[in-house]
C-alpha cells in the first residue's frame, strides 16, 4: 500500500500556494470502469488515499472550477500530486490599458467541453487608432483549447463580427466594453443586467414633471450607446423600456435614455423597466424585470 496525496490549487497562482478546498476526488481503475474510492480536499487543499501500488484514473470535481477530465497516475510509492483547477468565476484581465481580455468555455449539446472550436472575429470599424497605434490587421482567429477554453484580447470599444464554428455561418455583431476583462458568453450573447439610475426614489408634486436620465448596463459590462446594426454608425442609446405601474398617479414617457415623469395625483407607484431586446435563452432563466424607481406624488 502507498499513501497518495492530491493537492488541488488555483491555476492562476504560479506559486501553487492558493489551495482549493472542497474538491471531490474520485479514484478509478486504470481503464476507468471500476470505482475504487473517493474523498474531499480539506482546508489545505489536500486529500489522502491509501492505495495498492498500481495505475489509476482520477477525476476532480468542484462547482465553479474546471479540472482536467482525468488524470492517469502511476503509484509506486508514497506520492504527492499537484492538480491545478481553474476558477471559472475569475476573469483574467488584459495587461494593456487599451485592451479587454475575453475568456470562457464552449460546451456541446451534451454539456461536454468543446476543444478545437474555431472563432473568427472581424474588426468592422477599422482603420482604428487604439493606444496611439493604428490597427493593421482586421481579423482575429481563435481556437478553443483541449478543455474548450478560450482567452484572447480585443480592442476596447471596438466593434467586431463574430462567427463561431459550431453555429455555422451565423454572424454575431458585438461591441467590446471599456473594461480590462469580460466573458466570451457575455460578449457575444449579452443581456441587460441592470438599469443605472441617479436615485431609486423620486418625489414630485401633482402637476409637476421631472426628467430622469438612465443607462442600461449589459452583462458584458458595456454601457450604451450601442450599435444599432452592423452596417450603420447609428447608435441605440438605451436597451430598456420604462412604464409607470399606475398611470393614475404618474405617467412616464421615454426618449432614448431620458424619462419624463409627470405627477398626476397624490399616491405612490413605481417606474418599472424591462429589456427592449430579447436575450439568448439561458438556464437558469433570466429575471423578466429589472430594478425599479419608487415614485411618490404629493
Amino acid at each position: 500500500m502507498a499513501s497518495v496525496t492530491f493537492y488541488t490549487y488555483d491555476s492562476s497562482d504560479e506559486t501553487r500556494e492558493t489551495q482549493v478546498p472542497g474538491v471531490t476526488v474520485f479514484v478509478f481503475t486504470e481503464d476507468g470502469t471500476t470505482f475504487i474510492d473517493s474523498g474531499n480536499t480539506d482546508s489545505s487543499g489536500e486529500v489522502v488515499f491509501e492505495l495498492p501500488v498500481e495505475t489509476y484514473w482520477v477525476r476532480f470535481f468542484k462547482a465553479g472550477f474546471s479540472f482536467a477530465k482525468k488524470l492517469s497516475v502511476v503509484i509506486e510509492e508514497d506520492s504527492i500530486f499537484d492538480v491545478a483547477g481553474q476558477d471559472l468565476d475569475a476573469r483574467p484581465p488584459a495587461t494593456q490599458a487599451n485592451l479587454c481580455r475575453v475568456s470562457g468555455f464552449l460546451i456541446g449539446a451534451a454539456g461536454q467541453r468543446l476543444p478545437d472550436v474555431t472563432i473568427d472575429l472581424m474588426l468592422t470599424d477599422y482603420v482604428r487608432i487604439s493606444g496611439g497605434m493604428a490597427t493593421g490587421n482586421a481579423k482575429v482567429l481563435i481556437s478553443s483549447d483541449g478543455q474548450g477554453y478560450v482567452e484572447f484580447d480585443l480592442l476596447r470599444g471596438a466593434r467586431y463580427d463574430v462567427v463561431v464554428e459550431s453555429y455555422g455561418e451565423q454572424v454575431f455583431h458585438v461591441m467590446v466594453p471599456d473594461l480590462p476583462a469580460t466573458g466570451f458568453t457575455e460578449l457575444v450573447w449579452p443581456y441587460v443586467a441592470y438599469v443605472d439610475v441617479p436615485s431609486s426614489t423620486v418625489t414630485l408634486a401633482a402637476g409637476d414633471d421631472v426628467e430622469i436620465t438612465i443607462n442600461s448596463v449589459l452583462s458584458s459590462g458595456l454601457v450604451g450607446p450601442y450599435p444599432k446594426n452592423p452596417d450603420s454608425d447609428r447608435l441605440t442609446v438605451c436597451l430598456v423600456s420604462a412604464k409607470s405601474s399606475d398611470p393614475t398617479v404618474a405617467t412616464v414617457t421615454q426618449k432614448d435614455n431620458v424619462l419624463t415623469v409627470v405627477g398626476v395625483s397624490p399616491g405612490e407607484c413605481e417606474i418599472q423597466f424591462a429589456p427592449s431586446i430579447a436575450p439568448a435563452r439561458r438556464f437558469p432563466a433570466l429575471p423578466t424585470s429589472l430594478n425599479v424607481i419608487s415614485l411618490t406624488v404629493t
